[in-house]
């Protein structure tokens, strides 16, 4: 149980800096403040940087979520229901997010065929990730988290 608290506290820190990580800063003159001091520390500023650490984040939510599975089954307690909900609304919120950000980056950069592979890949991933929690809702273990791989 202490596990899966620690699990959500680090998603929820993950989404955090994912929020912040997407406000741009304008300036006076309409100009957007030029990135400075890097105060969130291992949040990084570049679009490249930033689709590395959200395939890192969609990463480190399969791991999170392979220990979901593994505790449920484990103990099948009704807490760990109410924790796969409150899991599978911060993701979907994460998802929308990633997926905002990802179009938000690819429209600053048209024509970058990188780009685009990246963001396909990170949807491909993200609906992955999303029918997993599904079958982990419906209490289905069919498709093993195991299969489930970040490009």
């Amino acid at each position: 149980m202490n596990q899966e608290k620690e699990t959500i506290r680090e998603l929820i820190s993950k989404l955090s800096r994912c929020e912040s990580q997407s406000v741009l800063v304008p300036v006076a003159g309409g100009r957007r403040k030029e990135p400075g001091k890097n105060t969130m520390g291992d949040v990084s500023r570049g679009p490249p940087d930033t689709l590395a650490q959200l395939g890192q984040t969609l990463a480190t939510l399969k791991q999170r979520l392979e220990n979901l599975e593994q505790s449920s089954r484990n103990n099948g307690s009704v807490q760990a229901s109410s924790l796969k909900e409150l899991l599978q609304n911060k993701i979907d919120d994460m998802e929308k997010q990633v997926l905002s950000r990802v179009n938000t980056l690819e429209e600053r950069k048209p024509g970058q065929k990188n780009d685009t592979d990246q963001r396909n890949r990170v949807e491909s991933t993200l609906t992955s990730l999303h029918q997993k929690i599904n079958d982990l809702e419906k209490g289905q273990r069919s498709h093993s988290m195991r299969n489930f791989t970040y490009v």
